[in-house]
């Protein structure tokens, strides 16, 4: 999930820019994907708890949806965050 979203705000996925084998040991190597620059720390919360590698450690879905990141937004039609993705504000 936090992968797609990083995709959604860069418009690339993590490690999109090296060779396929330097991005395969970077995702078993990094802690996370560098994060986009100018994310609110909402949003970086968010994506850290998607990236947590333990199992046994990261949030469930039905959690992540009650993240403070999530709160307001219109989930069912998509609501502003394409607006908000957009101008920056996440």
């Amino acid at each position: 999930l936090g992968s797609t979203i990083i995709e959604l705000l860069t418009g690339q996925p993590p490690y999109f820019e090296l060779p396929m084998m330097s991005a395969c040991f970077r995702i078993v190597q990094d802690d996370h994907p560098p994060l986009p620059p100018g994310i609110s720390e909402n949003c970086k919360a968010f994506l850290m708890s998607c990236f947590q590698k333990d199992p046994q450690r990261r949030l469930q879905a039905s959690v992540l949806m009650k993240h403070e990141w999530l709160k307001g937004q219109d989930m069912k039609n998509g609501g502003d965050i394409g607006k908000r993705i957009s101008q920056g504000k996440l």
